[in-house]
């Protein structure tokens, strides 16, 4: 659908171009009549046809580049509700199968957003994995929380071989999906770039604001 679309687009550039030749070369040499009008009233109303189709096919692909993002929202969802929902003593349980589910969701998630076609789609995207990139960093960061030094496995050796009455170490593919997710990737534009100074008219204006807050704006944002 969006071959079509980018083809309809063509045609219809390549057709407003073409009536607007004609239209002119009509006036130039014969003038304005409704005998000339007629002429190009065919031309008119296929470009009028094509015009039609253009919508039509530009409203499929940005339905369908809406239902994506829903559903890789949902995904994403699904994947952290995977581990934060199976807590014990605030820690996801150490289940092999629910770090591989959650993970594969994960990529599932990722994978499906490569198909969003809307520039405002691939935007709001970034925004959605930032907030999930956030709620993993709290639920699975070693900064956020303290794994006990069994958690994962039992040494290095138990991912080699472990008895049957062990639970199975956690998999090593999904501890990288899933804390490679929640990394600083340096590519992004943190728009509170934007917010490091405020300017002393705007300052003045502040209400609401504790006093402590107030000092460390003073000496460290205020713009003169």
């Amino acid at each position: 659908m969006i071959f079509v679309k980018r083809m309809l687009f063509v045609l219809l550039i390549f057709l407003l171009i073409s009536s607007l030749c004609v239209i002119t070369l009509e006036l130039l040499c014969n003038g304005l009549s409704s005998a000339n009008l007629v002429k190009v009233s065919p031309l008119l109303a296929f470009l009028g046809a094509i015009s039609a189709l253009y919508i039509w096919a530009a409203n499929v692909v940005r339905l369908r580049s809406d239902d994506i993002l829903k559903e890789v929202g949902n995904m994403y969802e699904r994947s952290y509700d995977t581990l934060s929902g199976s807590k014990i003593n605030e820690l996801p349980q150490n289940d092999r199968m629910l770090w591989l589910t959650s993970a594969r969701l994960l990529l599932s998630a990722q994978d499906l957003s490569l198909n969003l076609t809307e520039p405002s789609h691939k935007k709001i995207h970034k925004e959605i994995e930032a907030f999930w990139q956030w709620k993993f960093y709290l639920l699975i960061s070693s900064e956020k929380n303290k794994f006990p030094e069994n958690y994962f496995s039992e040494g290095v050796s138990h991912y080699i071989a472990h008895s049957k009455g062990q639970n199975a170490p956690i998999a090593v593919p999904s501890l990288i999906v899933l804390y490679k997710f929640f990394q600083w990737k340096g590519d992004g534009i943190d728009r509170l770039d934007n917010y490091r100074t405020i300017t002393e008219p705007e300052f003045e204006k502040l209400q609401g604001v504790p006093p402590q807050v107030l000092e460390i704006m003073r000496k460290w944002g205020v713009k003169t």
